[in-house]
């Protein structure tokens, strides 16, 4: 075998998202056990452990178009079930970030439009209010008749509320967000 079947691995990508190697990129041997945890693992094309991989082999494109990044709930059953102590959602965060700085494809730009929406609805009610947020989420995404067809089947079944309601720890909630916005 000469060394021309050989690709050089561009390691310049994961540096650039990880420049202090907190994020342990390179440790990560590919045991899937951030993937078999994942509560998103079935809804999403890509797994963590397909998405680090990604990244380690400074596969750019395909990471940050992925619909992956964006279908991640931050809920770091990944990064406790890791032997090496891999931080995938900071990662994960860290590729939302750029791809939001480059073009996102239609399809991901739903799931960040949504989780945009829904942290808005949780901001300022303190809870979800489904009715308000199918709305504003359809609205903003010009994608007004898909799905209405559910609209009167979740009506009568109880499922959406016409009218908002409050959480009395909405003042709660809204602190959560102000002490986010600092630690930023």
């Amino acid at each position: 075998m000469d060394g021309s079947q050989w690709q050089r691995i561009d390691t310049a990508f994961a540096q650039q998202l990880d420049p202090k190697g907190e994020l342990r990129i390179f440790s990560c041997y590919q045991c899937k056990k951030c993937s078999s945890g994942c509560p998103m693992e079935r809804d999403s094309e890509l797994h963590p452990h397909q998405i680090i991989r990604m990244v380690q082999l400074g596969r750019r494109k395909e990471a940050l178009r992925s619909r992956g990044i964006w279908m991640c709930v931050s809920c770091q059953t990944c990064l406790s079930r890791c032997p090496m102590s891999v931080n995938t959602p900071a990662l994960i965060d860290a590729l939302r970030t750029m791809a939001r700085r480059r073009e996102i494809p239609k399809s991901a730009r739903q799931v960040s439009l949504f989780n945009r929406v829904f942290l808005e609805s949780l901001k300022r009610l303190g809870r979800i209010y489904e009715l308000g947020l199918m709305g504003t989420f359809k609205v903003s995404s010009f994608d007004l008749l898909s799905d209405v067809e559910k609209f009167p089947t979740m009506l009568r079944k109880g499922k959406l509320r016409l009218f908002p309601s409050f959480s009395g720890r909405r003042v709660n909630v809204k602190r959560i967000f102000e002490r986010t916005k600092r630690a930023r």
